[in-house]
């Protein structure tokens, strides 16, 4: 099978999405484990803790999927670099759709800029709903698999490799 060539600004973005990736899944990492490190904290140090790892973890969710034209926007580029999986990625961005109102509010009001209207703070941060966190998995859980095709893309993972990327 003939591997893609990606242009040098794909291959540029896509290292740029990983960089992203990689905090996102180590801010992830530290929420699953937290009750373990703060062990022996008040219940509501834990609390505030959490709650500033959520606010780290959705604004950087949010940076990868935001539309803007200078953001990574990254259901295009995953098309272009994974075509054969386009189907599936089309998928994902239809499940993250819906949510992206909510996602976008909080970046905007909590994650990023804080608006002087408190009433917003508190709306964006209080109306997040259960189907944002089928989103986020159906898009880590995308993420992964994408990882595992890094290889069908023709000098991809030696460009990860000898910018820091961890590659499988």
């Amino acid at each position: 099978m003939k591997r893609r060539r990606a242009s040098s600004d794909d291959l540029e973005l896509y290292l740029l999405y990983r960089l992203r990736l990689r905090d996102l899944m180590n801010v992830n990492a530290l929420l699953l484990q937290l009750d373990a490190v703060l062990a022996g904290f008040p219940p509501s140090d834990r609390r505030d803790c959490q709650g500033t790892l959520q606010t780290v973890y959705l604004g950087f969710l949010y940076s990868m999927v935001d539309t803007h034209r200078n953001a990574l926007k990254v259901w295009p580029l995953w098309r272009r670099l994974f075509p054969q999986k386009t189907a599936r990625i089309n998928d994902v961005e239809a499940v993250m759709g819906p949510v992206m109102p909510q996602l976008e509010a909080f970046r905007h009001s909590v994650a990023f800029h804080v608006p002087s209207d408190l009433s917003k703070v508190l709306k964006a941060g209080t109306s997040l709903s259960p189907a944002l966190g089928v989103a986020v998995v159906r898009f880590l859980e995308l993420a992964q698999e994408l990882i595992e095709e890094e290889g069908s893309v023709a000098g991809l993972r030696p460009y990860l490799k000898a910018n820091g990327v961890r590659c499988t």
